[in-house]
């Protein structure tokens, strides 16, 4: 009998080395077999031993949890590996008390191998001791341990953001954060994108500054959709166009130029998607007040004039240009008179060499009503204006460059380090379409009407004037930055938000 039982702790020991250090060697399911006898020959599980004593529990998972918590399904959530036993069983996510607030989430792993015991005891601290939550995070085996550590992307006491995870302990999760040395590539483009960058209002699936600079005040009940969160596909944060915008600052009292310093603002990146052209509609307006300080992004009018509604006149018997408008604007065609019709019908000044009681009469001119627009206009000419004090410095138009109904992507960037007056170019979905020689940057130190999706102009028509209207329809990606953007860097943008938006 004893030696039945070290035969048996025998082959447990082998069968446990050789799943720690040659696991090639055992095989789950099935294997193909190539040589003279190709096919399909069944292989030792390799979840026998190691996996078999560490199963996934089965009552938390993906939107699933213990009764007392509710998931953030916005962070982590996922299977991770944090006892070291080379199988990820573990389930990892962010929870909060059903009873509490986010201040008391913590990020967490259910076991895998404890079922029945509690789901939250493999576990961070919460937030209100300390704990920093991030929604660029991850897991990965940083240090080499065999452990998947909790990494995320947040702002250091210098203010540049890096990856720091802390480290899968035997119990729990360390308490001090350490540096990833290596992150993964799509980490990487991230740490990119941080670089430079003081506003950046994804409106992926939330309302969130990931520079953590700028409050925000919403308006008309606007709101993102959260649920699902991470979706393949965003719409980015809707304007109804009658009653929805935002206004925002980097102080409680929605002023702006104490975090974010507004002359430092080299470059501006956002997509648009219109779906309709509201009058003189502004993406974008920072100012304070109309014509004061306005650095704004919108487009003009309602959109550019239909061209099928432009009748070019037939050049037929004529052999001119046809450049006659279209009635009653202008100079307007009149009826041909012969020289003999025009000496009958002319008394006074001319001979007549017959005598005429009643002269011929010109048929009466009639003023033509205008013609009916066939649809809406399809494109919008797009506008950026920097204005100092009540001047106005700077103002780049591009025709046609807003679609319809399109993301469309635009990028406005300083091309060389000049600080006061370097070139200014403006792209739309990645192509140069204009460049300001010796352009300017924002000009105030702080304003104070920061808006989204609203002109500073909006109430400050009169009942003789068009009045500015809001914005009707999705933002996405707005960012702020202190350095240029480079068409390189440009590139990556689009590229990331296209992935996000499905296009």
């Amino acid at each position: 009998m004893t030696g039945t039982l070290w035969l048996g702790l025998l082959i447990l020991i082998g069968s446990l080395i050789m799943e720690l250090y040659a696991p090639d060697r055992l095989k789950e399911g099935f294997q193909s077999v190539m040589g003279k006898n190709k096919g399909a020959v069944a292989v030792t599980d390799s979840n026998s031993l190691i996996s078999a004593q560490f199963p996934r529990r089965g009552d938390v998972s993906y939107n699933t949890e213990a009764q007392a918590y509710k998931q953030d399904g916005r962070y982590f959530a996922d299977y991770a590996d944090v006892q070291g036993v080379g199988f990820k069983n573990d389930f990892c996510r962010m929870i909060v008390p059903s009873s509490a607030d986010t201040k008391s989430m913590f990020f967490a792993c259910a076991l895998g191998g404890t079922s029945g015991l509690a789901t939250d005891s493999y576990r961070t601290r919460s937030v209100k001791d300390g704990f920093i939550i991030s929604r660029d995070d991850y897991m990965r085996d940083v240090f080499g341990d065999g452990r998947d550590s909790y990494c995320r992307i947040f702002k250091g006491q210098d203010g540049t953001f890096q990856p720091m995870c802390l480290r899968a302990g035997t119990t729990k999760f360390a308490i001090k954060d350490q540096v990833d040395p290596n992150p993964p590539e799509e980490i990487e483009l991230l740490l990119e994108f941080y670089q430079g960058c003081v506003i950046w209002l994804r409106f992926y699936d939330d309302m969130l500054d990931y520079i953590v600079n700028v409050f925000l005040q919403r308006a008309g009940g606007i709101k993102i959709a959260e649920y699902p969160p991470r979706p393949a596909v965003s719409f980015g944060l809707p304007f109804n166009g009658l009653d929805q915008f935002l206004r925002i600052g980097d102080e409680g009292d929605l002023t702006m130029g104490t975090k974010v310093m507004i002359r430092q603002i080299r470059a501006i990146s956002v997509w648009v998607y219109f779906d309709k052209f509201t009058n003189n509609a502004h993406i974008f307006d920072f100012g304070n007040g109309a014509g004061r300080d306005n650095f704004f992004l919108g487009i003009i009018g309602k959109g550019d004039a239909v061209m099928s509604d432009v009748e070019i006149r037939s050049t037929a018997g004529c052999g001119c240009a046809a450049v006659m408008p279209d009635s009653p604007s202008g100079a307007q065609p009149v009826p041909e008179v012969p020289p003999q019709k025009l000496m009958l019908s002319t008394q006074g000044y001319l001979d007549c060499p017959e005598f005429q009681v009643t002269p011929d009469r010109l048929e009466p001119s009639r003023i033509q009503e205008p013609k009916k627009k066939e649809g809406e206009p399809q494109t919008a000419t797009l506008l950026y204006e920097v204005w100092d004090t009540r001047l106005r410095k700077m103002q780049i138009r591009v025709s046609g460059a807003i679609p319809l109904k399109k993301w469309t992507h635009i990028c406005i960037t300083a091309t060389s380090s000049d600080s006061l007056r370097p070139d200014v170019a403006l792209y739309v979905n990645g192509v140069q379409r204009h460049v300001e020689s010796s352009g300017f940057l924002p000009q105030p130190m702080m304003t104070s009407h920061n808006y989204i999706g609203k002109s500073n102009w909006y109430s400050d028509s009169t009942q003789y004037e068009l009045r500015d209207e809001l914005f009707a329809g999705n933002i996405f990606d707005l960012r702020m930055y202190e350095s240029i953007i480079s068409e390189g860097k440009l590139r990556k943008v689009m590229r990331w938000g296209k992935k996000l938006l499905g296009i």
